[in-house]
């Protein structure tokens, strides 16, 4: 199979999470609890998760991925949770990240952004990245050499970006925390499935439960 072998998570980590942040309450606030986060795009976007997202795939990589020299991707859901998964690593401080994704717009007014208290980490990350880089181009050309020939960053974090057409055979596992489907899964899985020395199977640790419908 060109898929080789695959480590299959699933949901088992939001279930770890569930009962950790409800050990305290009585059932019915377990119960209302999981009712506000029922749809899967809220709990797929809740900090908490993202957290515990960071947390495990940071646990996983510094002990199986890393020592080898090894890279690796994470799919976040959308471009905030992007940024947000990697300052969680940054907590963490035991593998280094880059984001890759398109930039928000940065035609907005910054005296009016400033002045309604707006926080947030998109705009900011995007002010930074092009402070930085000049452009989005630039940016993510620079991000994708540093990944591909130099030790840092370690994973990359993308949501659409980098997910057809992105070789790196040193790239050894790829984490879902997104649901793709179709095609998009296919060219997913296949940024993993290089051969590298020392590595024979590319791993793909499924959050969302999408490896389910790969027969289909």
């Amino acid at each position: 199979s060109i898929y080789g072998s695959m480590s299959l998570v699933c949901l088992t980590t939001l279930n770890v999470w569930f009962d950790r942040v409800t050990k305290d309450l009585t059932d019915q606030q377990a119960v209302d609890l999981k009712n506000k986060y029922a749809r899967s795009e809220s709990i797929n976007t809740n900090d908490s998760t993202l957290h515990m997202f960071a947390w495990d795939i940071n646990a996983h990589f510094k002990k199986y991925i890393k020592p080898h020299g090894f890279k690796g991707q994470i799919v976040a859901p959308n471009r905030q949770s992007a940024v947000k998964i990697k300052r969680f690593l940054e907590d963490l401080d035991d593998i280094t990240s880059e984001v890759v994704i398109t930039l928000s717009d940065t035609r907005k007014n910054t005296e009016q952004h400033t002045a309604q208290g707006n926080t947030d980490i998109l705009y900011d990350f995007t002010q930074n990245t092009i402070d930085k880089y000049g452009d989005e181009g630039t940016y993510t050309t620079q991000v994708v050499d540093a990944f591909k020939n130099t030790d840092s960053p370690d994973v990359v974090i993308v949501v659409d970006k980098l997910l057809t057409g992105f070789d790196v055979p040193q790239n050894a596992v790829i984490y879902l925390c997104k649901r793709l489907s179709g095609h998009t899964l296919l060219q997913a899985i296949a940024r993993v499935n290089r051969l590298y020395e020392g590595n024979q199977y590319g791993r793909v640790h499924d959050y969302m439960g999408v490896l389910r419908d790969l027969n289909t």
